[in-house]
Parts: structure tokens; C-alpha cells; sequence
């Protein structure tokens, strides 16, 4: 199963090209730091979404802050995404996952 996640500090968000050929509506985008046009939607687009990892693989510029990477885990294997500071990675496991 492919996955999207943010690679460097920061924080998960799609630039303005990245954001329009995922399709989100350019009422959607806003200037975010040094007047880059960006779309944070990191928490509400689905990671495993085909047109999510099509856009990133098309290596479209990245939004400031963000680096953007398609990783690979066994299909139906559990996840979580864990970030530190924006720099995300995943756990995962063939059996259910369980936080306390």
C-alpha cells in the first residue's frame, strides 16, 4: 500500500500546483510564509488517496515547509502516522494497533 507523508520539519501541506491538480478548489488556497500560495489539508485528505500519490509523483514543486514522498507498506497493514515537529513517519504492523 502506498502512502503520502511529510519528510522534513514543518508540516504536511500541498502547494498551490500540487493542491490544483489534486483538484481543491482555488477559493481553498491561501498565502501562507513568504507569500507562497499553500493548501494545509493535512489532516483531513486521506494519505492512500491514487490521486494524492499521483500528484506527488508527478514531483511537482513542494509548498514551503513540506516535502511531500510516497513510502510503501504491506497492503492491509495497520498504520499510524507519527510526526514530530512536521517530520512524519509511519508505524505499522500486521495486527491492530494500540495506543494506551
Amino acid at each position: 500500500m502506498k502512502l503520502v507523508i511529510n519528510r522534513c520539519y514543518g508540516g504536511f501541506s500541498l502547494s498551490k500546483e500540487q493542491a490544483l491538480a489534486l483538484g481543491v478548489p482555488e477559493d481553498e488556497l491561501y498565502e501562507g510564509i513568504g507569500g507562497t500560495i499553500t493548501y494545509y489539508g493535512g489532516n483531513d485528505i486521506d494519505r492512500n488517496d491514487p490521486k494524492l500519490i499521483e500528484v506527488v509523483e508527478m514531483n511537482l514543486p513542494s509548498a514551503w515547509a513540506s516535502d511531500l514522498q510516497v513510502v510503501e507498506i504491506p497492503d492491509g497493514a495497520f498504520y499510524k502516522i507519527e510526526e514530530y515537529d512536521g517530520w512524519e513517519h509511519i508505524v505499522w504492523s500486521e495486527s491492530e494497533i494500540h495506543y494506551a
